[in-house]
């Protein structure tokens, strides 16, 4: 199926009370239900478990109080504000997100080309045993974020991007360069740092 054909499925907006009825939606090859190319530029989604769902080709404005579980994202868009979302063993990739991250906590999720330009994860928010490969943080401010036990892999930075007062707790930095971000006052724990000993 084409991507137009995968947009065309959904109204636009997607209403927000059929993500309460996931089940009865098709599942795919990978047992995940397709709910790929829905749109909620519009809707905030607020209290509300999503598991196993396939959200690929799919755009968000605005989540809340939320759990995202088992779930996959191929060329995404997040915008806007992502407050106290829960997400466990998901999948983003080719994608962007471009939002405030507000109490959130990240576990067991990997990102791979994912675009974090002009996003703020900064205070309260964790990431943990997630893996960043390949992903853009121009721009992104990740004051006082923390990432334990968390892989980062030739993600791209710039004198824009900030991890200021950041905690990397049992981090594997190895194949990540931070030369040219801020990074002061960061806190670095039992990490793998690169071979010449620098970040």
């Amino acid at each position: 199926m084409k991507i137009k054909e995968i947009k065309a499925r959904w109204l636009k907006p997607f209403p927000l009370d059929q993500l309460q009825r996931i089940s009865e939606y098709a599942k795919l090859e990978s047992n995940l239900f397709d709910l790929r190319g829905v749109s909620m530029e519009r809707n905030s989604i607020r209290n509300i478990d999503l598991v196993g769902v396939d959200f690929s080709y799919s755009s968000f404005s605005s989540m809340a109080k939320l759990k995202l579980e088992n779930c996959f994202l191929n060329k995404f868009k997040l915008e806007d504000t992502l407050y106290e979302v829960n997400v466990t063993n998901t999948v983003f990739v080719n994608g962007k997100i471009e939002c405030d991250f507000i109490d959130c906590n990240i576990v067991n999720s990997i990102f791979n080309n994912v675009n974090f330009a002009k996003s703020s994860i900064i205070a309260r928010n964790k990431f943990i045993n997630c893996k960043f490969i390949n992903c853009s943080f121009k721009r992104l401010n990740g004051q006082k974020a923390i990432f334990d036990n968390c892989i980062f892999v030739n993600n791209e930075v710039n004198d824009w991007t900030t991890f200021y007062e950041a905690s990397f707790i049992k981090c594997d930095l190895q194949e990540q360069n931070f030369e040219n971000a801020i990074m002061d006052k960061v806190n670095f724990n039992g990490c793998y740092l690169r071979p010449e000993g620098g970040v």
